[in-house]
């Protein structure tokens, strides 16, 4: 399906400013505030004054990554160290990483783990005082995003990652996790969101329920 210039100018404005402010959200939550990540304050309010689809987007990925931080923080940071953070290493190792996540097909729930991620890494680069670095992983995370357009708008937008994904903390989620023919029995519905997508591991970052 052919989609607009508009369209795809709308999803691409979208992307960016979720990309900025959920790292920024996300370090804000470690009591991180910085001002080397570009300003999209201005941008963030018109967006979600003029779309509520947006905001629903915002609320759903902010709920997703602080969940990812309650229960798997301690083992993504732990392998999250183990990346080569130098200058001339950092954008192949991040690449490398998103490559990975989405190797098979892109999931709202991938995307979500995307996003976490990069939090994680720009809070090491905050605590390794290499801040300028985190406006690069940033803007490598837009232009990532930036790839997913099309799918984006063939899914709904933005929005519709609400009705789409949700969080569900309890023990018979855990269980499904922990089940890969039950999870493979319901491709459309489980996605089992791993460390190891991303090259972090085989520990699990979490149960992503999709409808």
């Amino acid at each position: 399906m052919a989609h607009s210039r508009d369209d795809l100018h709308q999803i691409k404005t979208q992307s960016s400013a979720i990309s900025h402010h959920l790292v920024d959200f996300m370090l804000k939550e470690d009591r991180i505030q910085l001002k080397c990540i570009y300003s999209h304050d201005k941008l963030m309010r018109g967006l979600l004054a003029k779309n509520k689809g947006f905001k629903d987007a915002i609320l759903t990925l902010e709920t997703c990554c602080k969940d990812l931080k309650l229960k798997h923080q301690q083992e993504i940071e732990g392998r999250v160290k183990t990346l080569d953070i130098s200058h001339q290493q950092l954008y192949a190792e991040y690449q490398n990483s998103c490559s990975r996540l989405m190797v098979d097909d892109i999931k709202w729930g991938k995307i979500a783990v995307l996003l976490f991620f990069t939090s994680v890494l720009a809070k090491r680069l905050y605590e390794e005082n290499k801040t300028p670095l985190i406006d690069s992983i940033v803007g490598w995370q837009t232009t990532f995003l930036h790839n997913f357009t099309q799918w984006i708008l063939e899914h709904g937008g933005w929005g519709a990652i609400k009705g789409a994904v949700s969080i569900d903390a309890s023990e018979k989620a855990k269980e499904r996790t922990e089940n890969q023919r039950a999870e493979n029995r319901h491709p459309t519905r489980w996605l089992t969101c791993t460390v190891a997508a991303i090259s972090l591991g085989v520990a699990l970052v979490g149960a992503l329920t999709f409808k």
